[in-house]
Formats: structure tokens, sequence, C-alpha cells
């Protein structure tokens, strides 16, 4: 199913749960589009015209995360591909994220943890376990999985869940607010877990170096190879722990030319 008919889909759920007599027709007048075509939509009988998609995307009051993708799913459904958020299994190993579809996914730190905690629990999802061990609260649990469910990150069969691709990835060197917002989001984390982690289970450094610019380039590639180099290596079958490594270069002196 398209990702726009389930957020209509989804949309409708609530409001029915927090009003019984809130019909389908109810619904399209709500939405102020015909009552015909809403059904067909929803029980995928027909695409939803476009001229309807900025009306909905106000109706429904979407996150500014959730109106692209949204927008995207109809334009796509409209050309017969049904791309948003297709598992990639039989083609290739590694999904790179959108920032317009995945802003929030990217942006935050929690997405990721959370798609590598099913590593350590054999696919099971217990919404207890999964917030004891984030840290965050069940109802943020249950939105993480809700999200990743939507855009086919992860499947569910039989009670257990499964991540769509074993490797994720996003653009390198091109400028993106949600991975700017994702590395001010870990920078922050950082400084909680050097207080609150056992040294035992930590390691902080830095080191503060003359540079030749020009390198910088081949330094990137250089670091690039080794995090995933440690990654393999401490990613053994079966792990206890989701861990973050995090890598920062910058210059601390100006060019003042």
């Amino acid at each position: 199913m398209e990702y726009y008919r389930q957020v209509l889909k989804q949309d409708y759920e609530k409001r029915l749960a927090k009003n019984n007599a809130f019909s389908i027709r109810s619904y399209s007048r709500y939405l102020n589009i015909p009552q015909s075509t809403l059904l067909g939509v929803l029980n995928n009988k027909r695409d939803l015209p476009l001229r309807y998609v900025d009306l909905l995307i106000n109706k429904m009051e979407l996150a500014p995360s959730e109106k692209g993708l949204f927008e995207k799913s109809v334009r796509l459904s409209k050309q017969n591909l049904k791309e948003i958020g297709s598992v990639k299994i039989d083609n290739s190993d590694e999904r790179v994220f959108d920032e317009q579809i995945d802003f929030d996914i990217i942006s935050s730190w929690k997405y990721l943890a959370f798609l590598n905690l099913f590593k350590l629990t054999d696919n099971q999802f217990d919404p207890e376990n999964f917030s004891k061990r984030l840290g965050i609260s069940v109802q943020e649990v249950e939105k993480l999985k809700s999200d990743l469910l939507l855009r086919e990150y992860i499947q569910e069969r039989d009670g257990r869940y499964f991540r769509s691709n074993t490797k994720f990835s996003s653009t390198q060197d091109i400028k993106s607010k949600a991975l700017k917002y994702a590395h001010l989001d870990i920078l922050d984390l950082a400084k909680d877990k050097i207080d609150s982690v056992d040294i035992e289970d930590r390691f902080y450094s830095s080191t503060i170096f003359p540079v030749k610019k020009e390198k910088i380039v081949q330094a990137k590639k250089i670091i690039r190879e080794f995090r995933d180099k440690l990654s393999d290596f401490l990613s053994d079958n079966p792990s206890d722990e989701v861990y973050n490594l995090s890598v920062q270069l910058f210059p601390l002196t100006e060019n003042k030319e």
C-alpha cells in the first residue's frame, strides 16, 4: 500500500477512535473531498487526484518531514511506480536515505539505534525492553516502530521484525540540514555519556596537530575506511550493546586571506 493511503487510513482511524460516530461521510466533509473519491482511495480502488494533495496535507496537519513524503507518494502512484520506501533486498544490500523523505530518521540517533537493537533481540520487539535499553519512553519507542514500518525500513512477519536492508547510508560531502541536526544531536548525547557511562565502557580522545589542507579529502577517505573496519571488527554475532562512533575533524585556525 502506498504511503499516502496509509497516512489517510491512520488519520481516519485516529479520529474514529476519538469519536465512534465519525463516519467516512464525516471524514470526507472534514477533508472537503467527495465521499466517493475518499472511499476509492482508502479501498485502493483509485489514486488520489493531485489537486487534493495540498488540501489533505493541511487538513491532516502533517509534520514537515511527512509533507514531502506524502506528495511524492501521490506523484509516484500517478506514474504507476511504488518506489516510496520500497524494499531493496533483492536489488541491493544498502539503502541510501533520502533527506526529503527521511529527514526525521536522519536527524535523530534514535532511529538507527532502534534498527540496530533488533540485532540484539533476535528480531523480537518488546516495547518495555527497547524503552529501557534506549533510555526513552515506551510511547517514543512505539512511534519509532510505526515510522520505520510505514516507510518499510522494517517488516513484520509472524510477530517478529526484520530490517529491510542490512546497511543504511547517507550522502557524503553534501550540505544537509538533516545530517547537521544529527551531528548536533550526537554531540549533545556525547556530553551526557561522558558522565553517565563508566570509563571502561567508553573511549573519548582528541588530538591537535598541524595540517596540510590539500590532504583533507584523502583524510576523509581514511577516516571512513577506519570507521567501517572498526564497525566490522566490533559487530560480532551475537552482539550485546549498540554503540556510536563519532569522528570530528575541523580547523582551529582561521584563514584570513
